[in-house]
């Protein structure tokens, strides 16, 4: 019996320090993280003052209203080229952690710039600066730079072999990898459950409300027909809880577990360009993206080179060696 557990131990830990998992996905959450991240900031910057620094003090009534606490409140009270100094430092950040360059340091620097600049604005927050820091926090004992970035080129380019610390980093990646999977699987499966709890999500009513307000419907004068057929707000209701509550499932095998990332990617497309939330959709899709093997990104990465091969072909090239007419 002890040497069962013991050979069962052994197994254990062999599978969580000789290799690492999800390094595409990682990679993939790394970028598409700093994307999402960088978009705000670029898209805020004209109004940077108003949003973050001196001239955010019109949102403090709003604050007041909803019983907001900031934890650093300092940066609206700092003066102007303090906010500059910061957006300016968060966009460099963001760059490093997008293209891989001293990975690990870029993403302890974007976790902390960017918690400064949600905390000094939280008027922005729309639950997806929930995600970004708590999949930051976790990527900052990855190894998200393992692949596509400038420090796996780097580490090519060295070949240094392991040192004897690398199974601990290996175990600080997986362990991410767990948490990570383990935050996205409560949060599908605490909202579906919390759907059912509404009698507008049992009735197939629930996504009408939000549609008709222009906050969450930008495209309500263009779409406003569909946003009022029954058969599509039911549709949209209904496959949003089912989704969210089998998903967890879904992640049991591989055919089933592509087909899950599949249809929640779906479904946060639809959110962000339905409701306007894109910022929050990015994020999920980018935690979602740990969840895929490293085996199914290669696939998928093959089957992308194929078709642009086919697409590169010409009609002389696919017929080349033929003889007749």
């Amino acid at each position: 019996m002890a040497t069962r557990s013991g050979s069962v131990l052994d197994r254990f830990v062999e599978t969580v320090t000789s290799h690492r998992w999800s390094t595409y996905g990682l990679a993939a959450t790394r970028m598409t993280l700093a994307v999402t991240i960088l978009l705000q900031l670029v898209v805020g910057f004209a109004d940077r003052q108003y949003i973050w620094g001196v001239g955010h003090r019109w949102a403090e009534p709003f604050h007041e209203r909803q019983a907001v606490v900031t934890w650093l409140p300092w940066l609206p009270a700092a003066p102007a080229w303090v906010t500059d100094l910061a957006v300016l430092a968060s966009v460099l950040a963001g760059l490093a952690l997008l293209v891989g360059w001293h990975t690990r340091t870029a993403c302890i620097a974007t976790f902390v710039l960017w918690a400064v600049m949600i905390d000094a604005s939280p008027i922005l927050r729309s639950g997806a600066e929930d995600v970004v820091r708590l999949v930051l926090f976790y990527l900052c004992f990855s190894d998200s730079g393992a692949a596509a970035s400038l420090d796996a080129r780097r580490r090519r380019a060295r070949s240094r072999p392991a040192g004897s610390t690398e199974w601990l980093t290996i175990l600080l990646n997986n362990l991410a990898v767990v948490l990570i999977a383990h935050q996205i699987v409560m949060i599908y499966v605490g909202s579906a459950l919390w759907k059912f709890d509404g009698p507008t999500w049992l009735d197939g009513t629930a996504v009408y409300s939000p549609l008709q307000v222009n906050q969450y419907s930008p495209w309500l004068d263009e779409l406003g027909w569909l946003y009022t057929w029954s058969p599509f707000v039911h549709a949209a209701t209904w496959s949003a809880m089912a989704i969210q509550l089998a998903f967890p499932l879904l992640l049991l095998d591989r055919r089933t577990r592509i087909l899950g990332f599949v249809l929640v990617t779906g479904t946060h497309l639809g959110i962000g360009l339905l409701m306007g939330l894109m910022y929050f959709s990015l994020a999920m899709i980018a935690a979602d993206a740990v969840l895929i093997s490293d085996a199914s990104w290669r696939r998928a990465a093959d089957a992308v080179r194929r078709w642009g091969r086919r697409l590169r072909s010409t009609p002389e090239d696919t017929g080349a060696g033929r003889t007749g007419p």
